[in-house]
């Protein structure tokens, strides 16, 4: 009878030991896996920054160079149909690195801004700056991209979870 309880205890001990190893490694398994999400969390929120920045920077760049060329402010040196060109591809390039980080709601809050800059890159491959009329109409459609930037960067500060206070942020637009 001694023999047999003292294999009962041996036998529970054994499941104890069982049951404690199998809580460790579980534990360490779904810590990695989460450390390791966490992780590829952090470098996905640094790639969304480092091109959303990157886009913001060219779409401005863009904006400026038109708005110095429909006031005749550019250098004749410059071909002006091959630089609106590069930096409007610039853009795109930009853009789809942008769509391929970005969330569903996110790309299609962008599509007025890349209408509008569709529009802007249109209007400014025929701009005759010497045709006051002309110069007008191109200058009113670059305020559109302006404002569509404006909301543009709003939603990237909204998801970048700098917009803290939102009343300041829509007053501020």
């Amino acid at each position: 009878m001694d023999n047999v309880i003292q294999h009962l205890k041996d036998f529970q001990t054994l499941y104890a030991a069982l049951i404690g190893a199998t809580g460790l490694i579980l534990t360490f398994f779904f810590t990695a896996l989460m450390t390791f999400r966490f992780h590829k969390s952090d470098k996905l929120a640094e790639q969304r920054l480092k091109i959303y920045l990157e886009l913001t920077e060219k779409y401005i760049d863009f904006l400026v160079y038109l708005e110095l060329t429909s006031q005749g402010v550019f250098l004749e040196s410059i071909d002006q149909e091959n630089e609106i060109m590069k930096k409007y591809k610039e853009i795109l390039i930009i853009y789809n690195k942008f769509c391929l980080l970005s969330t569903s709601l996110t790309k299609k809050k962008s599509m007025g801004l890349m209408n509008e800059l569709q529009k802007i890159y249109e209007l400014a491959k025929k701009l005759d700056v010497k045709d006051q009329k002309e110069v007008f109409i191109f200058i009113q459609n670059l305020k559109a991209v302006e404002d569509e930037g404006i909301k543009f960067s709003w939603i990237l500060r909204k998801e970048l979870e700098v917009a803290t206070d939102l009343k300041i942020e829509k007053e501020l637009i």
